[in-house]
């Protein structure tokens, strides 16, 4: 190989993308170190840059294989505890519904137990103080009785 050649080929080399090596063989091409001849030089340059790249490629793929396997199965574990955590709360909250019932019912039977209770107070009221009223005019009858026997007597 030629020294043009040598330098050519060590500017190739560090390139580290496709597209930085386009750009230099561009360069090169413009600054017309690159004769005819060295084409094989740069086919070889070529040929090794992509079959770096298609290695690389073959990595990406794989990664992203490996990736998006370890995601479907997170995923399916996240699905899998949220549903397990949406059955739990579901059945608490039909727990709570019953409970809530149990206690709408109590408290409805503790309304009637107490306005029964209510009823009866009044109609007691009601009669303590008609017993009263008879008692007072029962009290007045008989100081009037005991006038009439004190004026008679």
């Amino acid at each position: 190989r030629s020294l043009v050649a040598k330098a050519v080929a060590i500017r190739l080399k560090r390139c580290r993308t496709h597209g930085e090596y386009m750009k230099e063989v561009a360069a090169l091409l413009n600054e017309d170190a690159l004769p005819i001849a060295s084409l094989t030089i740069k086919c070889d340059v070529l040929s090794r840059h992509a079959a770096a790249l298609e290695t690389q490629l073959a990595r990406t793929r794989a990664t992203a294989a490996r990736n998006t396997s370890l995601l479907e199965e997170r995923t399916a574990s996240v699905e899998e505890q949220a549903r397990a955590r949406t059955e739990v709360e579901l059945t608490h909250s039909r727990e709570t519904e019953r409970a809530n019932a149990q206690l709408v019912d109590q408290l409805r039977a503790a309304g009637h137990e107490g306005e029964r209770r209510l009823r009866e107070t009044a109609a007691r009221q009601v009669e303590v103080s008609n017993l009263r009223l008879e008692l007072a005019q029962l009290g007045s009858h008989r100081a009037g009785l005991e006038r009439e026997a004190g004026e008679a007597g």
